[in-house]
């Protein structure tokens, strides 16, 4: 598409969904929707928004992973990886059901420009009946899993956490309505405290010998924490007599895409725990479950925060393609700067940092975290993508992407499945990295940029990884011999190898993407002193 059509085709496209903005229609907001709505924000403004934004939402990202961090420490010494296996397989139907609790409400909401009293009430009714509906249907289909594993702890398990969907729906439209009006305290209150909940319950029940029972407990308890802070946080109440059927439809004509997405992500997410926990054991699962936590997790203080703010501030530029372009290019040279040494880092030192963390028993995760590192780099990439989609209004090239990524990884668990959970890994990072080029491609049409562009912004900081990620190999290899070792002194070598990591990449990368980080670091300086720099988002 020439960038002289690509304007016109996105205003067609804004166009497509819902009726224009009109005065005879749109309802008195309530003073959280209207705080939900900024409007008029400047170039400078919205960008010392998106920065500060990131910054908040980066540091309760971090403590939030911190304290899931420590927890897990104290669960991987408590308890055995059946343990954890039994709930991922438990976990089945909650998981693949999620989906359908959400509906794509809370993306239709925050890409919404028109009628967001009465599109708010009415996805809070629609996700309430849905959450109501999927539990009762979890609940019946429970037996269905105990059965497919040989186990009736199992069955017992999905059955008691079937009413996991009905909390996960009384968040939806609060937490969108925090991340519409730019509001972090979603990340940096109400998850911190869901996190602190879980672990304190789940740790004091593991001592007490409750085993799986008091992982399920600490899950309901982390969820009350997470509905009630979600609503009082919000401030908001649902006006009933605006829930319209129409309402639902146009709600649901854009969110069927996110379903459609949804749908296919958590297929692939069930994927691994039938297949992993049916032909390699209950064991494997768990080992695999942990290494997918620590990988995925790995970068998500920095990606996650980021991705929070970005799709809102995408959506309100969207009908500025050069700005929006601009702001899309900004934001993935930064996002590759961080996430790309991050999941180099990880293939050399992964095994060291299982061991270390979780104890010696734990060493496959290890394996498997090393494995996953094309999944570091590349699920915030699709994720990145998707917003861009998301904003621009094409909600339907999200589940394509995540179709290549289920057929890719489906396919290839099943091919890597005789070379044991490590290899299995290994399958789904080339699938996750195929999946990120393809979202990223994509990206270059909705936005009528050069494919080569993309390749700029990267190229640097994925030279750099690679030389850092050497680095650690031929250290670990020569020089590192933790036979024998305590946890301490394991510890204190993996600080001593992280330092080493960052003196390497930060050196390459001053040579290689000397602008980038010049601009990382003026963008850090930013967050920490709270100042506003004239540079458009």
């Amino acid at each position: 598409m020439a960038t002289a059509e690509a304007v016109p085709h996105l205003n067609r496209l804004s166009n497509r969904l819902g009726p224009k903005p009109s005065s005879q229609r749109e309802q008195a907001p309530e003073p959280a929707i209207a705080a939900a709505r900024p409007d008029g924000q400047g170039q400078a403004g919205l960008r010392a928004t998106v920065v500060r934004g990131a910054g908040f939402t980066s540091g309760g990202y971090l403590l939030t992973q911190v304290i899931t961090f420590v927890s897990y420490i104290a669960f991987a010494r408590l308890a055995s990886p059946k343990v954890f296996g039994t709930l991922a397989a438990g976990w089945t139907i909650v998981g693949v059901s999620a989906f359908l609790v959400e509906s794509g409400m809370s993306a239709a909401l925050i890409q919404r420009k028109d009628r967001l009293e009465e599109a708010a009430a009415t996805a809070t009714v629609a996700t309430f009946v849905g959450g109501i509906a999927l539990s009762l249907l979890a609940l019946g289909l429970s037996p269905i899993v105990g059965f497919y594993f040989h186990s009736h702890d199992v069955g017992l398990v999905a059955a008691a956490l079937s009413g996991v969907l009905l909390m996960n729906a009384a968040t939806v439209v609060p937490d969108a309505l925090l991340r519409r009006r730019f509001s972090f305290l979603r990340t940096s209150v109400v998850d911190p405290l869901s996190a602190l909940c879980y672990g304190a319950i789940a740790v004091g029940l593991l001592v007490a010998g409750m085993g799986v029972w008091g992982l399920v407990i600490a899950t309901y308890g982390a969820g009350v924490v997470r509905v009630g802070s979600s609503w009082l946080f919000v401030r908001w109440i649902p006006r009933l007599e605006l829930v319209s059927f129409s309402m639902w439809r146009e709600l649901a004509r854009f969110g069927r895409h996110i379903i459609a997405s949804e749908f296919l992500r958590q297929v692939s997410g069930i994927a691994n725990a039938l297949l992993l926990g049916r032909f390699l054991g209950l064991a494997p699962l768990g080992e695999f479950r942990f290494g997918w936590r620590m990988a995925t997790d790995a970068a998500t203080p920095v990606t996650s925060a980021t991705l929070y703010v970005l799709f809102p501030a995408f959506a309100r530029i969207a009908d500025d393609l050069d700005r929006f372009r601009a702001a899309f290019l900004r934001s993935l040279r930064l996002l590759g700067f961080v996430v790309l040494p991050i999941s180099f880092a990880l293939a050399p030192l992964g095994e060291q940092i299982a061991v270390a963390a979780l104890g010696p028993p734990w060493r496959a995760a290890g394996t498997v975290l090393a494995a996953l590192a094309g999944v570091t780099a590349g699920l915030p990439l699709i994720t990145l993508g998707n917003e861009v989609f998301k904003s621009a209004n094409r909600p339907d090239l999200v589940p394509r992407v995540t179709l290549l990524i289920t057929v890719g990884t489906v396919a290839l668990i099943v091919a890597f499945l005789p070379f044991g959970v490590a290899g299995v890994a290994g399958g789904l990072s080339l699938a996750y990295v195929v999946a990120a080029a393809y979202a990223l491609t994509n990206v270059t049409r909705v936005l009528a940029l050069p494919r080569s562009a993309i390749l700029a912004e990267l190229w640097g900081p994925f030279v750099a990884s690679a030389l850092m990620a050497g680095g650690l190999a031929l250290f670990a290899e020569y020089v590192v011999d933790l036979d024998g070792a305590s946890t301490l002194t394991r510890l204190v070598w993996l600080l001593g190898e992280a330092c080493l990591a960052l003196l390497i990449y930060a050196t390459a990368a001053f040579v290689l993407a000397r602008a980038t980080a010049r601009e990382f670091v003026l963008t850090l300086r930013s967050l920490v002193h709270g100042s506003r720099t004239r540079q458009p988002v």
